[in-house]
């Protein structure tokens, strides 16, 4: 499966209401693949249906680095 991804690379391409969506789905789950997988739905844009069928080498690699830009 091919998908172009943009993942933001500074605070400025995202929106409150997409870090507030994060927090909520964070604190709300306990399973760290589910939480990763909708971080990459929130911030980048794409169907979790989508995010689902990702190698999960690549969704660690993504949330990495959506990660490091919040640190």
């Amino acid at each position: 499966m091919n998908i172009k991804i943009k993942v933001p690379t500074d605070l400025n391409e995202v929106t409150l209401g997409q870090y507030q969506r994060y927090l909520k789905i964070q604190e709300s789950n306990k399973d760290e693949t589910f939480v990763a997988q909708k971080m990459i739905e929130i911030f980048c844009v794409i169907p979790l249906r989508d995010v689902m069928r990702m190698r999960w080498s690549d969704v660690k690699e993504i949330t990495s680095d959506i990660t490091s830009m919040f640190d």
